[in-house]
């Protein structure tokens, strides 16, 4: 399988909730028993900003992942590919329409993503940008 259809497989595992082993040594615990899990949960809005040097891998592969996880996602590929940026926007317009959304720019579309208040950034790229991210 490739691409989305390797990450269907992986969903319905991944919701599930993973129950934890209490490690508290006894006398921390003061006799309180609980069990306890992770509930993998959507976060909300994602914004993933990709390299020029890999702009459709970098730009996707994290996406897929954000989107299995329930989460809607916004793209901004590198502007040093122009074409790509433009695929992408009209792949997602077609395929994904409402789930993800292409931001095509430079430096000020990245600092109008985060004032926008994502609840998640990925960021692969250099030391410039990430200024900006940080």
């Amino acid at each position: 399988a490739h691409g989305v259809q390797a990450y269907e497989g992986l969903v319905e595992a991944f919701m599930e909730p993973e129950e934890l082993v209490d490690l508290s040594p006894p006398l921390l615990r003061a006799g309180v028993e609980a069990d306890y899990c992770v509930v993998k949960e959507p976060l909300g809005v994602c914004i993933n900003i990709s390299p020029w040097n890999a702009p459709v891998q970098l730009s996707l592969m994290p996406v897929l992942a954000m989107l299995a996880a329930g989460n809607h996602a916004v793209i901004k590929p590198p502007e040093l590919t122009p074409t790509i940026s433009k695929m992408l926007r009209n792949l997602c317009q077609t395929h994904l329409h409402g789930y993800v959304w292409v931001e095509e720019g430079g430096k000020d579309a990245v600092e109008r993503l985060i004032d926008e208040c994502a609840d998640k950034v990925v960021f692969t790229g250099g030391g410039e940008i990430a200024k900006h991210v940080a």
